[in-house]
C-alpha cells in the first residue's frame, strides 16, 4: 500500500506541519507514504501530474480556507485519472462538514474530522470499517518529543513547530473555540526538540496562545536565552498574562504576535474575549528589540467605521506589523451560527470573508480593503518607515493619514515601487510641511531601500536642498540647510 500525503500551501515559503504529523505515525505503522507539498503558485498541470505519477492506493489531502477550492479540482482530476485510488480530506476547512458534502463532491471518499493522527494507520488499513465521515479522537502521543523535521533538509526561511493544542479562550469567529482543553508538551522535551532543528531562520510556535501557563512559558522564554538557540522564534500571545518577570526574559531572538482584533468593549464582549492591557503592548515596544505583529478584525459585532478608527489609533504605532484582517465566518464557529443576529453577508465560498452587517455597510467595507492594501505597501513593508514617522504625528490621526493616503493613490497593486514613492511623496506635498525635510526624508528611505536611481522629484542633486547626513556608530541624523538637526531612526 502506498499513501501520498498531499499538502497545498500559500506560498513557497512555508511548510505543512500537518502532513508531516501523519507521515510520522503511518512510518510507525510501517505504512509506506510520501508528501507531495506544492504552494498555490505551481502550475496546476505540473502538480497534477506529479499526485497522478504517484499512482498511489490512497491520497490525503490537507485541507484550509486558502486551498479547498483548489484541492476539489485536483481531487476531481485525480479520481478521473485513477478512479480506483481511496481520496480523503482532512483539516479544519473539512471537519464540519455532513453527508451532503458526497452528494457535491462525489469523488472524495472519505472525511476525517478532527486529530487525524489518532485514526489515519487503521483507517489506511482498513478503510472498509469506516464510515464516509469519520470522527477521531485526540492523539495521546502528542505530547512526545518531535520535530517532525528529520528529513528538512532545504534551508527555508520558517518552519512550524506546535508545543500545545487547544485555547483558553473561546473566542467566537475562532475554530478552536469549537474544542475544550489544552495539551501541552513539557518544558524539557520542548527544550530538546527545539535543539534539534537545522536549516530554518525562524522556528514560529503554532500555539494558540503559547503563554497560557505563564509560569511554563517563562521556563522556556528563560532557557532560550542561551547562545546555542541561535534562530528566530515565533510565539503568538496574551498581553494579559505577561507579568514584569516576562520583561525581564524578553530577547531580540523574540518574535511576537498578538490578536487585538478590537479595542471596543461592546464589541469584546459579544465575541467572548476581554480586553487586551495595552500598557503591555506598549511596554513590549519601548523595549525597541523584538519584532511585534498586531492584528485587528474589520467585521466584528458593533465595530462601525468609527470604531474601527478608535481601534486602529489605539494599536498604531505600538507595534512593528499592524495587519488588518476582514472577519472569516468559519465553520463551526459560533459567530457563523449565530450570523443572521447582526444580519451578517458574506462569501459562501472559502474564506467566507464579510461582506456587510448590521454596522458596516459594503461601501465601508470595501474602502477598508483599499485601506489595507495601502497600508501594507506603505507602513508594513518597512520600505517608507522614517517618512511615516514624520508625517503621521502631522495629522489629525494615523487612521486620518492613511485614510487620506488611500484616497489620493490609484490601485497601488499595480504600481512600481519608484511610482509609488512620487505619488506618496504627491500626497506628502499637498500639506504645509518644511519641503527640504520632506524631500530628504523621502530620499533618505529611497536610499535605504531601494537600488534603482532616485526620482528626480526629490532627489537632492535635482532638488536643490541644503542639507546633509550626519551619521555615527548607531544612528543616522539629517541637518537641513538652517542647521536644524533631525534624528532619523537607527539602522542598525
Amino acid at each position: 500500500m502506498k499513501v501520498v500525503l498531499f499538502a497545498l500551501n500559500s506560498s513557497y515559503i512555508h511548510t505543512n506541519l500537518a502532513v508531516r504529523c501523519l507521515q510520522d505515525v503511518l512510518r510507525k505503522n510501517n505504512i509506506e507514504s510520501v508528501i507531495v507539498e506544492k504552494n498555490l503558485k505551481d502550475p496546476h498541470n505540473n502538480v497534477l501530474y506529479e499526485l497522478y505519477n504517484h499512482k498511489a492506493d490512497m491520497y490525503g489531502f490537507s485541507a484550509y480556507i486558502w486551498n479547498i477550492n483548489e484541492l476539489l479540482n485536483f481531487a476531481s482530476e485525480l479520481k478521473s485519472l485513477l478512479p480506483n485510488c481511496v481520496i480523503f480530506f482532512g483539516g479544519p476547512e473539512i471537519s464540519f462538514e455532513n453527508k451532503d458534502f458526497f452528494d457535491a463532491h462525489n469523488y472524495v471518499d472519505y472525511i476525517i474530522c478532527g486529530e487525524g493522527e489518532s485514526v489515519i494507520a487503521d483507517f489506511c488499513m482498513s478503510t472498509s470499517n469506516y464510515n464516509k465521515i469519520i470522527h477521531s479522537s485526540q492523539y495521546t502521543d502528542f505530547t512526545s518529543p518531535n520535530i517532525f523535521y528529520s528529513n528538512f533538509n532545504i534551508p527555508r526561511n520558517i518552519v512550524y513547530y506546535e508545543s500545545s493544542r487547544g485555547c483558553p479562550f473561546n473566542c467566537a469567529y475562532c475554530i478552536s473555540s469549537t474544542t475544550h482543553g489544552i495539551r501541552s508538551k513539557s518544558v524539557e522535551t520542548v527544550i530538546s526538540d527545539l535543539q534539534k532543528f537545522e536549516n530554518c531562520n525562524i522556528i514560529k510556535f503554532i500555539d494558540r496562545t503559547f503563554n497560557y501557563d505563564i509560569e511554563r512559558a517563562k521556563k522556556i522564554w528563560r532557557e532560550l536565552q542561551k547562545d546555542i538557540y541561535d534562530k528566530k522564534y515565533h510565539f503568538e500571545i496574551c498581553l494579559n498574562l505577561l507579568d514584569d518577570e516576562c520583561f525581564e526574559l524578553f530577547s531580540p531572538k523574540f518574535q511576537f504576535e498578538i490578536g487585538i482584533q478590537s479595542t471596543n468593549p461592546e464589541t469584546l464582549k459579544a465575541i467572548n474575549r476581554k480586553p487586551d492591557n495595552l500598557e503591555n503592548l506598549k511596554r513590549l515596544k519601548c523595549m525597541d528589540n523584538i519584532h511585534i505583529h498586531a492584528d485587528l478584525i474589520v467585521g466584528l459585532p458593533f465595530e462601525t467605521y468609527e470604531i474601527f478608527k478608535k481601534s486602529f489609533n489605539d494599536v498604531f504605532g505600538h507595534c512593528d506589523v499592524l495587519q488588518i484582517g476582514f472577519l472569516k465566518l468559519l465553520k463551526g464557529t459560533e459567530i457563523r451560527k449565530n450570523a443572521a443576529k447582526y444580519n451578517y453577508v458574506y462569501s459562501q465560498t472559502a474564506p467566507y470573508t464579510v461582506l456587510a452587517n448590521d454596522f458596516l455597510t459594503y461601501d465601508e467595507i470595501y474602502k477598508l480593503q483599499k485601506f489595507e492594501t495601502v497600508l501594507n505597501r506603505f507602513y508594513n513593508s518597512k520600505k517608507f518607515s522614517h517618512i511615516i514617522d514624520y508625517l503621521t504625528p502631522k495629522f489629525e490621526s494615523p487612521f486620518a493619514f492613511f485614510e487620506g493616503l488611500t484616497e489620493h493613490l490609484p490601485d497601488v497593486s499595480n504600481l512600481s515601487q519608484i511610482k509609488a514613492y512620487e505619488l506618496f511623496y504627491s500626497y506628502a506635498a499637498t500639506f504645509n510641511i518644511d519641503w527640504d525635510v520632506l524631500k530628504s526624508y523621502f530620499e533618505f528611505d529611497f536610499l535605504l531601500n531601494e537600488t534603482s536611481q532616485c526620482p528626480r522629484i526629490f532627489a537632492s542633486n535635482q532638488s536643490g536642498n541644503e542639507y546633509r547626513f550626519a551619521f555615527n556608530t548607531e544612528h543616522v541624523y539629517l541637518i537641513d540647510r538652517k542647521n536644524h538637526l533631525y534624528y532619523l531612526k537607527s539602522t542598525v
